[in-house]
């Protein structure tokens, strides 16, 4: 059974015109009818559900469909994803261990972006160490540059002054890999998007058919724990 509340509502305004209309006069100790009226049917709705939950007192607990509108749920939002780390560094929130031969001069930057974008730092260096083997002026005949192989429209779109910049490349692609990250709520998904482009994951509903992409993610994701 499922009772409009405009329903009730109705009634009650009916009821109080029915009264003032009669012209009677209400003694100052009369009960409100009005109210009385609105619990009596506010019981009658709560105990016309025979086979709701039961609270602590045993009364019908009325389902919240037909009450409440359902909660509506966008499939195209983004997941939320956390890339996990392992070991000490993991328990002391930063997960900053640099391997691939990461050159000293971009470490630190590295780890820095790691732990602004709750990243693995050797996530990233694996990541430059594919785009550019850590070339900081690289420049892909598609036009993408730096250590993070950025192509100028998602380098500016990103806030990019000066996309051959360690600091400004290596920060903005970490940024790029998170976003894709909370995209598509996959490590492998994100990789593939960041090397093929999300529309080409978006298109075959996973990691594209092309072997560069199939290789590009593979070694990366290698013997890396995430």
């Amino acid at each position: 059974m499922y009772m409009d509340v405009r329903q009730i509502q109705a009634w009650i305004e009916w009821s109080a015109i029915r009264e003032m209309t009669a012209g009677e006069r209400k003694p100052a100790d009369a009960p409100d009818v009005s109210a009385s009226l609105f619990s009596d049917l506010l019981q009658l709705y709560l105990n016309s559900w025979g086979e709701g939950k039961k609270g602590p007192n045993g009364a019908a607990f009325p389902p919240t469909s037909g009450i409440l509108p359902p909660v509506s749920e966008n499939p195209l939002a983004p997941a939320s994803f956390s890339v996990k780390t392992g070991g000490p560094e993991a328990a002391a929130g930063t997960g900053n261990t640099v391997k691939s031969g990461a050159p000293d001069n971009i470490r630190a930057i590295i780890r820095q972006a790691a732990e602004r974008y709750q990243l693995p730092a050797e996530l990233i260096a694996r990541v430059i160490k594919q785009e550019s083997n850590f070339r900081q002026f690289a420049v892909s005949p598609a036009g993408a540059s730096g250590y993070m192989q950025l192509m100028p429209q998602t380098a500016k779109s990103l806030g990019v002054k000066n996309i051959f910049d360690p600091y400004e490349n290596i920060m903005a692609g970490s940024k790029y890999l998170r976003q894709l990250l909370d995209r598509y709520g996959s490590v492998e998904l994100a990789l593939a998007a960041y090397n093929a482009g999300p529309g080409n994951v978006d298109k075959y509903g996973g990691i594209p058919p092309f072997k560069e992409t199939v290789h590009y993610v593979r070694s990366i994701l290698k013997d890396l724990k995430v």
